[in-house]
């Protein structure tokens, strides 16, 4: 498959796992996201720039399973995923949604948390440590 066609296929998906429709995760959707970027079918760069747009949607569900899906990219696809969505730019991206109403609020603040304690020691990930500390200081 082409790279556009393979953009296409994977913008589709994630339009369907981060769906305002959804009642709980479209787990499968997600897996084959987590797939795509671990067969290098789709950089990690290009599939957290996919997610983000989604962060930024106006209706909470589909912020919650973008959240959901960048948790399963950051469980299953290494350290491409982890050097983009641990930058300065994407973690500032995602401590704006702090001032979102729950579950939103409480689930960014589940990850940062998560996230700082896996890479409290990585002075590669540093972001994510220095958002977790001010998020604690708030």
């Amino acid at each position: 498959m082409n790279i556009f066609g393979a953009k296409g296929a994977f913008d589709k998906l994630v339009d369907k796992a981060t769906s305002h429709l959804l009642l709980e995760p479209d787990w499968a959707s997600i897996m084959n996201i987590c797939d795509s970027v671990r067969q290098d079918e789709i950089t990690a760069k290009y599939a957290l720039t996919s997610v983000k747009k989604k962060l930024s949607n106006s209706n909470p569900h589909v912020v919650f399973y973008s959240l959901t899906v960048l948790e399963a990219l950051a469980k299953n696809c290494g350290s491409s995923v982890h050097d983009e969505l641990f930058s300065y730019d994407y973690v500032d991206s995602l401590k704006d949604l702090t001032t979102e109403k729950d579950p939103v609020k409480s689930k960014v603040l589940e990850l940062v948390q998560i996230w700082a304690t896996a890479f409290k020691n990585s002075s590669k990930h540093k972001a994510i440590v220095d958002a977790f500390h001010f998020l604690k200081a708030q």
